[in-house]
């Protein structure tokens, strides 16, 4: 189904009327939409319906890994202060800059003062080796680009609070909860 960029922005704002139980608000359903010329850059697509919506070749260029969550997880377990689920990042310069300098090193908070939500930890981990990641998160968002790495992961769950994602992490890597 192709959508006009009027047409999207109308269903996404629905969408978010939806979310906050506003009236007007209409679920998105874009079951088997034609995406690939979309911005959905700071869109909110919790809840949102995009069972087979076609993301175009960039889309289809993303390989999810089935290891990257575990590494994640555990990456933040060990580095206390490194999530903050409430924090969307929107300067990416900083950092995609350090990401081209490094290409092989693994972030560890320090390198532009900042911290990620467990999407944007996916996407700076995923970028390592699918630097087209980047591109999906330009065009289509955060939490969409950490989907399509992480399909296991709801898109609802990047945006639970801390305490229930450090307690989804450490269940993920076997920590033991009454002694973390």
């Amino acid at each position: 189904m192709q959508y006009t960029e009027k047409e999207i922005k109308r269903i996404l704002e629905a969408h978010r009327k939806w979310l906050w139980s506003e009236e007007g608000g209409e679920r998105a359903v874009l079951t088997g939409a034609d995406l690939r010329r979309a911005v959905l850059t700071g869109a909110v697509l919790t809840g949102a319906d995009l069972r087979r919506a076609d993301f175009g070749e960039l889309g289809r260029s993303i390989t999810p890994d089935p290891t990257l969550r575990k590494k994640v997880a555990s990456y933040i377990l060990s580095h206390q202060g490194l999530l903050v689920m409430s924090h969307w990042h929107q300067d990416t310069a900083t950092w995609r800059d350090w990401r081209k300098e490094n290409p092989d090193a693994i972030p560890n908070g320090e390198y532009c003062d900042t911290t990620h939500c467990e999407a944007g930890w996916i996407v700076v981990f995923g970028s390592k080796d699918q630097p087209r990641i980047l591109e999906v998160e330009d065009q289509f968002g955060t939490p969409l680009a950490a989907h399509l790495l992480c399909p296991e992961i709801p898109i609802a769950d990047f945006y639970i609070d801390n305490e229930e994602k450090l307690e989804q992490m450490r269940e993920l890597v076997g920590v033991n909860l009454n002694s973390a």
